[in-house]
């Protein structure tokens, strides 16, 4: 077998595993999943229960499944573009997609400012999203990044407000290669993946984001994004009576337009997403830092 190709059964292993930690997977499941044979995926999950990261298919040391998985994924080709609105050209493109880094951040945990858009698309359909792209964008450093390699980054993607996402260890991987702040949501969505995986936590619970159930390849009690409740806001100082606990927000893309409003200082309305994003970022920063004493702020 050919270095690239071990390369990338290993990373498909740790997101088989990561999508699976609670071990319902048997090792020839993992084997069929990772299209590969029995005594590659046997010598991997043998390396790997040696040093402790794995107890047969299951996860035994979270941290280091993800530093062994980020140290054997090549890192994926890319295209950049800039288009006007990238979700709804996704939603109007016809063609297979998931979300990662950012976009996909924003969808699971709502940490990150969704500033640029990035996009896993099958191999061949390079050239089709190209074209599509290019009719109303323009091709070079822009907001949105066009994605391939490895097609089994697509395991166990849902959707999520109408968007396809990948699951939320690929997600994990994707942000620590982005580097800065990005490694910090990294460390909390891992920290979620985990503990959804210590609570039994799975696409079908009650309570939890609505992925579509059964978009998974894997089977057993795939945890993927859906399994990960949105990240929750604390309520403006004041905000209702009531025991004081935080209502989930209403999930709403960023793309959508409204009004934005402070207390005792004035509205405006917003015409175009990316102030409206800009706004909303920053209002987040005010909720959570403003002195005691300031207005209330709403949007």
């Amino acid at each position: 077998m050919k270095t690239e190709a071990k390369t990338a059964i290993k990373g498909r292993v740790a997101r088989i595993l990561l999508n699976t930690p609670g071990g319902e997977l048997t090792k020839y499941r993992v084997a069929k999943l990772a299209g590969c044979g029995y005594p590659w995926i046997y010598t991997i999950l043998k390396r790997l229960e040696d040093g402790g990261i794995v107890e047969g298919t299951r996860v035994a040391d979270f941290g280091a499944l993800f530093s062994w998985w980020r140290k054997w994924q090549p890192a994926p080709k890319y295209r950049e573009y800039l288009v006007k609105e990238p979700l709804s050209a996704l939603r109007n493109a016809g063609l297979e997609y998931a979300l990662t880094t950012y976009r996909a951040e924003n969808k699971m945990q709502d940490y990150l400012f969704p500033s640029r858009t990035d996009v896993y698309v099958r191999h061949g359909d390079r050239v089709k999203w190209h074209e599509f792209l290019i009719r109303d964008g323009l091709v070079g450093r822009g907001n949105m990044r066009i994605l391939h390699g490895d097609e089994h980054v697509f395991y166990n993607s849902a959707h999520i407000d109408g968007l396809t996402v990948v699951s939320a260890p690929q997600v994990v991987l994707d942000l620590y290669a982005e580097g800065g702040a990005c490694v910090e949501a990294a460390e909390m969505l891992a920290a979620r993946v985990e503990d959804c995986a210590v609570r039994g936590l799975g696409p079908g619970d009650p309570g939890r984001r609505g992925g579509k159930k059964g978009a998974g390849a894997g089977g057993g009690a795939a945890l993927g994004c859906a399994a990960l409740p949105r990240a929750t806001v604390a309520p403006p100082r004041g905000a209702g009576a009531g025991d004081g606990a935080a209502p989930e927000p209403q999930a709403r893309d960023t793309e959508s337009l409204g009004r934005l409003s402070v207390k005792g200082v004035g509205s405006v309305d917003v015409n175009d997403s990316e102030t409206l994003a800009i706004a909303e970022s920053y209002m987040q920063l005010l909720r959570k830092k403003m002195a005691d004493g300031a207005p209330d702020v709403q949007v």
